[in-house]
């Protein structure tokens, strides 16, 4: 999946290797930091869309942290289908997406649904750092 470049010298196996996993450990990173900051903003959300910290916490906080376990299992089968890149490219991309959905939402359902969708899609880095670790 990832070759090591003959033709470029300065380039050996363990900063490749370095290279992949900050990478794939940035990657991971989001998604957690994503569910983990809505809930630091529970009372500004609560104010916002002028409803109570309960009410924001039952529809986005946890079903975005419910969500990011199961974005995992369904994206094992697409790497396997499909292979990692790809797989890591688009979750990447559809997760930019619903998080800028979720920025732009202009009621509670819509940014409950993109939070969710966010956490769901950005949960592969997570899966693809497992499969590569024994790679690289």
């Amino acid at each position: 999946m990832f070759e090591i470049p003959t033709s470029d010298p300065p380039r050996t196996a363990s900063t490749f290797g370095t290279d992949i996993y900050s990478r794939i450990a940035m990657a991971s990173f989001v998604p957690d930091f994503n569910s983990g900051l809505g809930i630091a903003s529970l009372f500004a959300l609560a104010e916002e869309f002028d409803t109570t910290t309960t009410e924001i916490n039952n529809l986005t906080s946890n079903w975005s942290i419910f969500l990011l376990g199961w974005g995992g299992v369904c994206s094992v089968p697409l790497m396997k289908r499909y292979g990692r890149l790809p797989v890591l490219w688009w979750s990447q991309v559809l997760g930019l997406g619903f998080l800028i959905g979720a920025a732009a939402a202009p009621n509670l359902a819509t940014f409950a649904g993109m939070r969710c969708l966010t956490a769901f899609f950005s949960t592969a880095p997570q899966c693809v750092g497992e499969c590569i670790e024994g790679f690289v």
